[in-house]
């Protein structure tokens, strides 16, 4: 009994001692001063970090913008040079000539939505940091997003229409005797 007993009181020490130290705390008072100059630093912070992730993604941009741009200036240019190439040799390309017309349309159509896409990426770059408003700038945002499902809609168009239009016509000039 006495060994329950003073393990009782023990434990009953171990809990009470920590308890003695413990104390309220007092709450702090913030200056309304203080809090103003703490937001902007974080809206300093903040803008730097939107700044940079903007940079970095208007490079990524452009330089996809050039690469799709490259491609479809050699995809017209090839198809030019077995316009040339057929004609030379006797073979009716009329149908080819006028379908690389459309192509020519199509990325044309495809470089000024990506040039929109770019400048209105820019634009939430600068508004970011500007005296606009948050719902503003996520207003452009969601913008630049839907200009985005725009230029990739372009692409598809693109690539489908040279799948399913112009590269049947080519493979059709196989079947076709020359007229010389």
């Amino acid at each position: 009994m006495k060994k329950s007993i003073v393990a009782a009181a023990i434990f009953v020490a171990i809990l009470l001692v920590p308890a003695s130290r413990i104390s309220a705390f007092v709450p702090l008072e913030i200056k309304p001063g203080a809090l103003k100059g703490v937001l902007e630093i974080w809206k300093a912070q903040r803008c730097e970090k939107v700044k940079t992730n903007a940079e970095k993604k208007l490079e990524a941009i452009e330089k996809k913008r050039d690469k799709h741009q490259t491609a479809y200036q050699n995809l017209i240019s090839r198809l030019e040079t077995l316009i040339e190439k057929m004609e030379s040799r006797g073979y009716s390309v009329a149908d080819i000539k006028t379908e690389l017309s459309m192509l020519k349309t199509k990325v044309e159509k495809f470089g000024e939505d990506y040039q929109k896409f770019f400048d209105l990426m820019a634009e939430v770059k600068t508004q970011a940091c500007g005296g606009e408003t948050d719902n503003q700038v996520k207003a452009k945002l969601l913008e630049a997003r839907t200009q985005l499902k725009t230029v990739r809609q372009d692409a598809k168009e693109i690539r489908e229409y040279y799948d399913t239009v112009i590269r049947p016509d080519i493979k059709a000039l196989k079947n076709q005797t020359p007229s010389n």
